[in-house]
This record gives structure tokens, C-alpha cells and sequence, in this order.
């Protein structure tokens, strides 16, 4: 080997180093943050998140962090969000989350989404609302605070009818019953505050006892003598069975919003279950109505509504029921030629990765056991839980819980055994390095041709297409611009480059200021 030689290989082996931090993305911040959140420092991580998205709150799944080998998508809220669950703090979590999720990116990274899916379960399962329920539980509640407020208002009217009604003994009661409307819907913002499903349900009962106070204080205002105490008892006992009918149609949307009957149902179904709503508002404008006029033909008529609304509701959650069974019975067979299929998808990550590992040299292979052998033995373990025949859903979906946890475990491990493997630059990256440096750019082209480059080494890759494409561009130039052929060659080395390492740049010290600007031109990519 020659001096010049020599150098030209040592050259190429450097760009390979010193073009790394050029491919490192200006964002300190989520790079910080993701070195806290892999150390486990949660306060630490969060401070950083937060400042990366203060910085830039748009997700990106093919933006990525930290260099040429990153695997760390630009998904800050994603990570903010498990540092928060990791610190106990659902809501946060959740709230994070449902940032990530009103963006497109995050459903790019299956795992990333799956992970996300994972915690939010577990924050589900201690009693914090994901975003559909929350927003189904907010305005369910919502609309017996809006009736708290049209008693009130009713209360209001019919005193300023009769000023005289208000005494000293009821004016506490008047007050409470005028501010209390207020009181709870701040008390429901705090409940959607807190995602906890049992305050939605102490608001919702605080506002039933608010409506019974109220309309009990509209009776005594409104001077009902004669059959007022049995008028309101009927007009309660009515309110309660309408509570059970809204239960009853809250019930229903959400198992029509969950898994399995989300997206699933039946148009038959759906149709009766819009019906039922359509009745259940028609029970509540009734009884407002006999709430207000307290007339025998108002009451009848809101009984009569509310019992055939309840008989609906009824027969609809046994419907909802049957149409359950049949599509989880399908969705059990779904889940399992899922978990299997993604199953034998991962074993044979396992396999390129051994395969790999096998490269390492022997002072570096006891490292590389102790990171891989144990998930290795773990998926041997999950392929023999698999083999049950009487798994449950449940049992299924924890297996395929287990499945990406591995993966994802899988996917820290390899960058490690990757980084262990040698890169050897190969005698023909050499001698196209050696000749487009000496000015010998046809003999560039000939020493690597464009399948040759493609077949490197992934690392290696975009820096062949990038001789090439520069000696190419040479010749273009040197033909007085006439030679399109070679300039369409120019192009294809760029595109090839970039498709290899989509952050690669040209390396100044190798590559002239017009080629690195070809390099960069928008026709080109």
C-alpha cells in the first residue's frame, strides 16, 4: 500500500467519526431529556421534555435526536408522559399523552403507541378517565348541573313573582340554591382536572341533591298547598328512575366507544341506540315540564316516557351484550394469530441479532451474553405460554404485553452489539477514495460501481454514494455542462446517499463548497 494510498483510507475511515456530530439535531434540550429518562432521573427528564417542547411542540417520527445511529424519534410528549408515570403522576401522564395522540407521528412508531396504550391501561386501572370516557363522563354530568341551573332559575322567577315567599327562614336556602349551579361546575372542572372517575361521580350526586333541594324550595315558593308533599315525592321518585336510565345510556356509550363493540357494531344496533338517546332527552324535557307545571297531565305524561324509555334501554344493553360475545369470540382467534405471528416476527430479530453477535470479537462476547441470552430465554419461556389452547383474553393480551416489552428491550440491546462489530473498509471504497482524491474521477466510477456501493456496509454506504456522485458531477462540469448523463448519475448517487442516512452530509473537508451544494439543492433528495 502506498502513502497516498494509505492516507486515502485512513481519510475514509475518519469521515465515518467526524461526520457524527453533524448529524446530531439542534436540540439539546430532548437530547438531555432522553439521557435522563434512559438514567431513570424522572424530575430531571421532565425538566428537559418540557423545555424541548417549549422549544418545539411538533412531534416527528422520522426526525431523530442524537446522531447517525439514533433510534429516538423527536415524540417528547411521549417520553414526558412516562416520566410522569414513572413518578406515580397518571394524570400528567395522561394529559401528555393525549397531546401525543392529537398528532399523526406517534401512530408511525407502533411501539411508541403501544407503550403509551400499555401505561394508559394501568392509569385506567386506578381509576384515572382516558380521553374518550373523560369526555363522555364531563358531559353526562354536565347536563345535570345544566338542570341544577334550570331550577334555580325556575326558583328565581317564581320569587321575584312572589317577593313575599322568601322569608328569613328560607333566604339561606335561596342563596345556596342560586350560587350552587356555580359551585358545581367548578367543581366538575376540577373532577376533568383530576381525570378521577370517582369525583365525577361525588359532583353528579351532589348536583341530584341540589335539583331535590331546589325543587322542593320551588314548591314552597310557588305555594303549593294541597298535595305538594305527594307531588314532590312522585316528582322524586321519577328523578330517581331517570338517574337509573341515565346510568343506563352512559353504560351504553361506553361500551359502544370501547373495545370490542368500538367501530364494530351493528348499524342496527347504533340506529337503536340513538333512538334510546332521542328518548332518554324526551324523558328529561318531560319531567322538567311536570317539574314546572306540577299538572296531573304533565306527570302522567312524564312517567309514561320515562318507563318506555327505561324498557329500551333494557333491551338495548341485551342486545349490546349478544353482539359483545360474538365479536370477542372472534377477536380471541384475531389476538392469537396476532400474538403468533408478531411472535415468530421477533424470533426472527433474534436470529439476525445472534447472527450478529457472532461478529463480536471474543474479548467483547461475555457482554454481549449478558445482554442478550436472558431475553432469549425469556422469549423461549413466552413461545411456551403461547402453546396454551385455554389462554383468555386477558391471559393473550398480557402475552403480547410481554411480546413488546421483550422487543422494545430487544431494541436497546442491538445498537450495543451493533457498536461491537468492526467496520472494515473494504480494498474497493479505498481505491474510489484514492482516485477521486487524485482527480481521476472516471476511475472513481469504475473502481465502484452503483451496485457495489449499495451492498456496503449500512455505515459505509451513503459515503460511497457520495463519491460516486461527486466524481460523477466532476465529469458533468469538465463537459462544459453538456454530458447529462453523467449529471443524471449525480443525481441518483445524492438520492441514494440520503436514502441511506437521511442526516448524512458531505463531509467539507473532502468534498468542494459546489458539490456540497448540489448536495443540498431541494431537485435533489
Amino acid at each position: 500500500m502506498t502513502a497516498r494510498t494509505a492516507s486515502a483510507a485512513v481519510l475514509v475511515a475518519g469521515l465515518f467519526v467526524l461526520h457524527a456530530p453533524s448529524l446530531v439535531a439542534d436540540d439539546e434540550s430532548f437530547k438531555k431529556g432522553m439521557k435522563a429518562f434512559d438514567d431513570k432521573k424522572w424530575t430531571e427528564a421532565i425538566r428537559f421534555f418540557l423545555e424541548a417542547i417549549g422549544n418545539d411542540a411538533k412531534e416527528s417520527a422520522t426526525r431523530k435526536i442524537g446522531g447517525l445511529f439514533s433510534k429516538d424519534p423527536y415524540l417528547p410528549y411521549r417520553y414526558l408522559g412516562e416520566a410522569y408515570y414513572q413518578q406515580g403522576r397518571c394524570r400528567e401522564a395522561l394529559n401528555s399523552w393525549d397531546q401525543s395522540q392529537m398528532q399523526p407521528e406517534i401512530a408511525k412508531v407502533k411501539d411508541a403507541l403501544a407503550r403509551v396504550k400499555t401505561l394508559s391501561a394501568e392509569c385506567e386501572e386506578k381509576g384515572f378517565l382516558l380521553r374518550e370516557k373523560l369526555d363522555s363522563e364531563y358531559q353526562r354530568v354536565r347536563l345535570i348541573i345544566n338542570s341544577v341551573d334550570a331550577v334555580a332559575k325556575e326558583v328565581a322567577a317564581a320569587r321575584g313573582a312572589n317577593p313575599d315567599s322568601i322569608g328569613a327562614d328560607l333566604r339561606g336556602r335561596f342563596n345556596d340554591t342560586q350560587a350552587t349551579p356555580g359551585l358545581l361546575r367548578r367543581r366538575l372542572d376540577e373532577a376533568r382536572e383530576s381525570r378521577q372517575e370517582h369525583e365525577f361521580v361525588v359532583v353528579a350526586e351532589a348536583a341530584e341533591r341540589s335539583r331535590r333541594e331546589a325543587g322542593a324550595l320551588l314548591l314552597v315558593i310557588s305555594g303549593a298547598a294541597d298535595g305538594a308533599t305527594q307531588i314532590a315525592a312522585r316528582l322524586d321518585e321519577m328523578q330517581q328512575q331517570l338517574a337509573g336510565v341515565d346510568r343506563a345510556d352512559g353504560d351504553v356509550r361506553t361500551q359502544l366507544s370501547e373495545s370490542p363493540l368500538k367501530g364494530r357494531a351493528s348499524p342496527a344496533l347504533i340506529d337503536t341506540a340513538q333512538r334510546a338517546s332521542d328518548g332518554l332527552r324526551r324523558a328529561h324535557t318531560g319531567l322538567e315540564a311536570a317539574r314546572r307545571t306540577k299538572t296531573e297531565t304533565d306527570m302522567t305524561e312524564a312517567r309514561r316516557l320515562i318507563t318506555e324509555t327505561s324498557g329500551v334501554f333494557a333491551r338495548l344493553k341485551d342486545e349490546l351484550e349478544k353482539e359483545r360475545a360474538a365479536i370477542a369470540g372472534a377477536e380471541m382467534k384475531t389476538l392469537r394469530t396476532s400474538l403468533l405471528s408478531a411472535t415468530t416476527a421477533l424470533e426472527s430479530r433474534f436470529a439476525t441479532t445472534r447472527s450478529t453477535a457472532n461478529q463480536v470479537v471474543a474479548g467483547e462476547r461475555p457482554r454481549v451474553e449478558a445482554l442478550l441470552t436472558p431475553l432469549e430465554r425469556r422469549l423461549a419461556r413466552l413461545k411456551t405460554r403461547q402453546q396454551s389452547a385455554r389462554a383468555s383474553a386477558t391471559e393473550l393480551q398480557n402475552m403480547d404485553k410481554e411480546r413488546a416489552l421483550i422487543a422494545t428491550q430487544l431494541d436497546a440491546v442491538i445498537p450495543v452489539i451493533d457498536a461491537l462489530v468492526p467496520v472494515t473498509i473494504p480494498d474497493v471504497l479505498k481505491r474510489a477514495a484514492q482516485s477521486f482524491l487524485d482527480g481521476r474521477y472516471g476511475d472513481a466510477l469504475d473502481a465502484l460501481p452503483e451496485s457495489t456501493a449499495a451492498s456496503l456496509d449500512a455505515r459505509l454506504k451513503p459515503h460511497a454514494f457520495a463519491f460516486r456522485a461527486a466524481s460523477a458531477l466532476a465529469l458533468y462540469q469538465y463537459s462544459g455542462g453538456k454530458d447529462e448523463a453523467r449529471l443524471r448519475e449525480a443525481e441518483r448517487a445524492v438520492v441514494a446517499a440520503k436514502a441511506a442516512q437521511p442526516e448524512f452530509r458531505p463531509e467539507p473537508s473532502v468534498f468542494g463548497p459546489k458539490f456540497r451544494a448540489f448536495f443540498e439543492q431541494p431537485g435533489v433528495r
